[in-house]
């Protein structure tokens, strides 16, 4: 009888098919632990080297770690924590197989994660000491050299709250815990000062602006007053200079109001409306070129500057650059145009119409010109006279009205006959009104809307002939 291919005699053992596929698995499993083995203890003295190296690693760190607590930097917490991090990335591979080590490894982590944890702590505290520590050294270096204007005492204020503010977020149990609460005191302290100097310097301002409204109503002697109460409490303070020395100007001492405007330029050299008083101040004791350069100065600072355009412009005329001048006076009717000041747009194109149209006056007209405008300034003087002591008389006409035709006497276009047929327009006089920012504190009087002159230097350039 034939025995079946399907069965096979092995030594009186009889092997089915499905006998030899389970005894290939086995051994595939057998190679699999053998492979296990010998990378683990089979590899040798190679994984054992390494498993070594990663667990006296372990206690390096661990030691690193309690040493640093002694004398701790943001520098040295963060090279620590990057080496416990390191450590544990190595130990997290090491599987678990008998003979790697295993317990050992993950007993090791657990005190690796604490200890990281500890020390992120603690470089978070310290991040917030050294924050406030820098911030403190930019509030001691902004006021260095007072006086200051107020904004830069209320930026050094809020330079110490934030220093106050990160120390008071340390905990009290990290390890600088003791040095950030000594320095919290000493930081309460200086902000408390620094605090006081913002009140001084907001009382300046306030004197200030007490100033420029007393300005804007005619009233030199008393804005002189406020302007001297503030410079006496912020010696630095341009904006009271420039008040000032319009005052001055206005009280017929422009040699004194040239020395304000000097010190305002001294202190804040970006105030375009300081160099825009200071040329009117320069013309009037006849130094043209330099009254020119001022105008420049307020035109580049202030590209928009409509009055400076004018007052340049007549400058200019006056040196006989007829061209720029109407350039001057082109480029002041359109700024005016722009912000609906149709009264001084009025001038510039009168000023445009009289250059073009080669206007003259005869010495008649000017007599008649100058006689009423002496008559009218003689009535502001008396009145001014009886007002000094008191307050302005009931006999007088109002203030800004006659203050306003004494202006006129200044302004060498406004009253000039033009072939256009339109009258003469009336002055409005400076705009110096007072406007505090509420939220700074900061002097934002005398904006350059407010002119102070109409028409350059036309007029005095025609009578000099």
């Amino acid at each position: 009888m034939a025995i079946p291919q399907a069965i096979q005699s092995a030594g009186g053992i009889m092997v089915t098919r499905s006998d030899r596929s389970t005894s290939k698995k086995s051994r595939g499993a057998l190679w699999g632990w053998a492979a296990i083995l010998f990378l683990v203890l089979g590899a040798g003295s190679l994984a054992t080297s390494a498993m070594s190296q990663a667990f006296e690693k372990s206690q390096a760190a661990l030691a690193e770690a309690e040493r640093v607590k002694n004398v701790p930097t943001v520098s040295s917490l963060v090279a620590v924590g990057q080496d416990l991090r390191e450590t544990m990335a190595v130990l997290e591979k090491i599987p678990n197989v008998p003979g790697a080590n295993y317990e050992l490894a993950q007993s090791d982590l657990q005190k690796l994660r604490a200890s990281l944890e500890e020390v992120e702590y603690n470089r978070q505290a310290m991040e917030s000491l050294k924050a406030a520590e820098d911030l403190a050294m930019e509030a001691a270096v902004l006021v260095q050299n007072p006086p200051h204007p107020v904004q830069v005492w209320r930026e050094a204020e809020e330079k110490w709250q934030e220093a106050i503010a990160n120390l008071e977020a340390i905990p009290a149990d990290c390890y600088v815990a003791q040095k950030s609460q000594e320095k919290l005191s000493a930081y309460r302290s200086n902000r408390a000062a620094i605090g006081k100097r913002v009140a001084i310097a907001q009382k300046a301002v306030k004197f200030s602006n007490q100033g420029s409204a007393k300005i804007s109503e005619g009233n030199y002697k008393v804005a002189i007053q406020y302007f001297d109460q503030a410079v006496g409490l912020n010696p630095n303070l341009a904006e009271a200079y420039l008040g000032r020395g319009i005052a001055l100007s206005e009280l017929g001492n422009d040699r004194k109001a040239i020395e304000d405007y000097d010190r305002a330029v001294k202190f804040n050299p970006n105030l375009p409306q300081t160099y825009y008083y200071r040329g009117w101040s320069r013309y009037q004791l006849g130094n043209e070129a330099q009254a020119l350069a001022d105008y420049d100065e307020a035109i580049r600072l202030e590209p928009d500057y409509a009055e400076a355009y004018l007052e340049r412009g007549g400058l200019r005329y006056q040196g006989e650059l007829e061209q720029e001048a109407i350039e001057d006076w082109e480029k002041a009717a359109e700024l005016f145009s722009d912000r609906g000041d149709l009264e001084n747009y009025q001038i510039a194109q009168n000023a445009i119409a009289i250059l073009q149209n080669n206007l003259e006056l005869t010495a008649d007209e000017f007599d008649e010109f100058d006689d009423a405008n002496d008559a009218n300034d003689a009535e502001l003087a008396e009145c001014e006279k009886l007002a000094e002591s008191d307050s302005w008389p009931e006999t007088c006409p109002p203030r800004d009205k006659i203050y306003v035709r004494r202006r006129r006497r200044r302004i060498r276009i406004l009253d000039l006959p033009i072939n256009s047929g339109s009258g003469s327009t009336g002055d409005t006089g400076k705009n110096t009104g007072s406007d505090t920012d509420k939220n700074t504190g900061s002097d934002r009087s005398f904006g350059s809307s407010g002119s102070r002159t109409r028409g350059g230097s036309f007029r005095r350039r025609r009578k000099r002939r």
